[in-house]
Order: C-alpha cells, then structure tokens, then sequence
C-alpha cells in the first residue's frame, strides 16, 4: 500500500514486524522517547523518506 514501509523484525532489531505509515506524521516530545527499540537500516530510511 503506498505510504506504508514495512519493516521485518529480523532486520530492525525490534520483536515484531512493523508497518511504517509515512502519511500518518506526528510530533513527539524529546522526553517521550525513553529507549531506543531498535535500527532502521539506510535502505528502509530512504523508503520511508521517499514515502
């Protein structure tokens, strides 16, 4: 589906398949952000800026 990445568990670090929804942005706050879940690598960061 356009404006979606989908980010498979193995390669992220995180325990689950995610689906990124680029359309869907929002602000967080710093403070909100506590620990880091896992690494997006370079490819999947262009396909998420490309949308």
């Amino acid at each position: 589906m356009p404006g979606n990445v989908f980010l498979p568990f193995g390669i992220s670090g995180l325990t689950h398949d995610t689906v990124i929804n680029v359309t869907a942005r929002m602000t967080l706050n710093q403070t909100d952000l506590t620990r880091q879940s896992g690494i997006v690598p370079l490819p999947l960061i262009d396909e998420i800026d490309k949308g």
